[in-house]
């Protein structure tokens, strides 16, 4: 990601605002090509990814998701999505435990 905003002059003077949208646009394209690649693998691929996925949630959330060859591509895409929200959670969880803990440490 190119960190240099600049205007046509090549003077970097954009607003922070214009930063961020960039940033977020680009992100979103991310996302967008990631699910385009999704959509054209595999059923043996999206099980692959998926139970890759599995791995860093706990047992009762990967419970849900079994029988996976048994499911169809649609079913498996869906679901792919579902474990890739999960797994951000925990990972929004996981960080704002660890803010948490550092804080409380600097008030000790």
């Amino acid at each position: 990601m190119n960190s240099a905003f600049t205007n046509l002059d090549s003077e970097i003077n954009l607003s922070e605002e214009m930063k961020s949208f960039s940033v977020l646009i680009q992100e979103k394209r991310q996302e967008a090509e990631i699910i385009k690649n999704e959509s054209t693998m595999k059923k043996e691929k999206l099980i692959s990814v998926i139970n890759s996925i599995l791995i860093s949630l706990s047992e009762t959330q990967c419970s849900k998701y079994t029988n996976l060859k048994n499911k169809t591509k649609t079913i498996l895409l869906t679901i792919l999505q579902e474990i890739r929200g999960l797994n951000n959670a925990e990972d929004a969880i996981d960080k704002e435990n660890e803010d948490k803990e550092l804080i409380d440490e600097e008030m000790i």
